[in-house]
């Protein structure tokens, strides 16, 4: 599949799972209500720092040994399988001893919940390490279902429950989230499966590559995580009403992933291109890539500003019309959010990731620093901008290493001239056709 059609389909299926884990949001926030829905968050953001944690940056790594060092897949996949497979267990104990020693903060869930929780961690982890391998070969329709079985699957399992007139609570939510996970990762091995050899030795001299490149790949998620989690843990921390301000904060941010799905489903494809292009097609690849992502955002961004309250109240209630002001301010993030995006692929594609992870630290240092000073000054508000201001900062810091690595200009990543207008509509007609 080349990479304009792939590009189109997996935008397709990444527009289908945003969709339906909007579906999945409205009914969380709906059926708990403000305040639970940001305690559950908690539990998500928390699993969703461990599982970047002990991901190692596995998957990401591969795909540029694959591509760039033409490594068999086979051989990848037989040796990374089995390392991640004794990680998982590491996960399992973390998530275990983290809820069941912090339950001032995490609340006392039952040990049953726990159980599908922790298993549903390391099914998690499985299809972050490893699910990125299927775009080494833009193999984009199995990268699509694995992702939209896992949401499907809590939709399914949340209308059962609502249908069957069962309570549902935190703890239940998390024995969904296990199955739906467990299920996923199922499909992913699925996929995987022909090209695993059980007999086969771990390659260590490979696995010390990959692992050397994963490490520096998987700081770069890791200081990413922290930045966009540590709003959440402030909010939780610092005012009061912690966990209803992180219901508000995080419908909020459900709404602004909706509005960026088109970056998070081009922006793998476009790391898997540029791994293997020259200087120049990474250039030209980056300008359009950035003029695509400005246009589209800048749209949303003037829609969804129009719309804002409208929307809050038709997707989640009146409960949640507090959060409208800062889903307004939070909307601010898209006219970064493109440029952020393709610089961090594109510095990834050169074997740079470490150029990536020393910019992301100090942003996350900027990020604890604002949250501190604006929350307590402005409130929950104050968290948003935070976000916000580390936003614009990220982006111009990897655009600022992008330039220098492949001596482009700023107004590449955000000047739209008629002739780059013009070929992104080509290329979305010679994709469709």
């Amino acid at each position: 599949m080349n990479f304009v059609k792939a590009n189109i389909l997996n935008f397709a299926l990444t527009a289908a799972v945003y969709v339906v884990n909007l579906l999945v949001s409205i009914a969380i926030a709906r059926i708990l209500g403000p305040e639970e829905t940001g305690h559950f968050q908690i539990f998500v953001s928390t699993q969703t720092i461990l599982v970047t944690f002990f991901s190692l940056g596995l998957g990401q790594a591969s795909i540029y040994f694959h591509n760039a060092k033409k490594i068999p897949i086979d051989d990848i996949i037989s040796t990374t399988l089995k390392v991640e497979a004794l990680v998982s267990l590491a996960i399992i104990g973390s998530i275990c001893g983290l809820v069941y020693f912090n339950t001032d903060y995490f609340g006392v869930i039952s040990a049953g919940a726990l159980i599908w929780y922790s298993l549903g961690s390391s099914a998690l982890l499985f299809t972050t390490a490893m699910r990125p391998l299927l775009l080494a070969h833009m193999q984009v329709g199995k990268n699509g279902m694995v992702q939209i079985v896992a949401s499907l699957g809590v939709l399914f399992l949340i209308s059962i429950c609502y249908w069957m007139g069962n309570s549902i609570e935190v703890s239940t939510l998390l024995v969904i989230y296990g199955i739906a996970n467990i299920a996923s990762a199922a499909l992913l091995f699925k996929y995987f499966f022909r090209d695993f050899h059980l007999k086969k030795r771990i390659n260590f001299s490979l696995f010390r590559l990959i692992a050397k490149l994963g490490a520096l790949m998987s700081g770069n998620n890791m200081a990413q995580t922290l930045v966009s989690n540590a709003p959440l843990y402030a909010l939780s921390w610092m005012l009061v009403s912690g966990f209803q301000d992180v219901g508000f904060f995080s419908r909020c941010v459900s709404v602004c992933m909706i509005a960026t799905f088109i970056n998070n489903a081009i922006g793998p494809l476009l790391y898997a291109k540029l791994a293997g292009c020259s200087d120049e097609e990474k250039r030209r690849q980056t300008k359009l890539a950035a003029s695509f992502f400005l246009i589209f955002n800048c749209v949303m961004l003037l829609a969804l500003e129009i719309a804002a309250g409208w929307i809050i109240r038709i997707l989640y209630g009146a409960e949640f019309l507090p959060a409208v002001p800062m889903l307004r301010v939070m909307l601010l993030t898209l006219l970064f959010s493109g440029a952020k995006e393709v610089s961090i692929n594109l510095i990834a594609s050169v074997g740079r990731p470490v150029k990536i992870l020393y910019n992301l630290i100090i942003n996350f240092v900027i990020v604890a620093v604002l949250l501190f000073i604006l929350i307590k000054a402005f409130g929950s508000i104050g968290a948003v901008w935070a976000v916000v201001i580390t936003t614009a900062v990220t982006s111009l810091l990897l655009i600022r290493e992008s330039v220098k690595l492949l001596n482009m200009r700023y107004s590449d990543f955000f000047c739209i001239n008629r002739r780059q207008f013009g070929e992104c509509l080509r290329v979305i007609k010679d994709g469709i056709k």
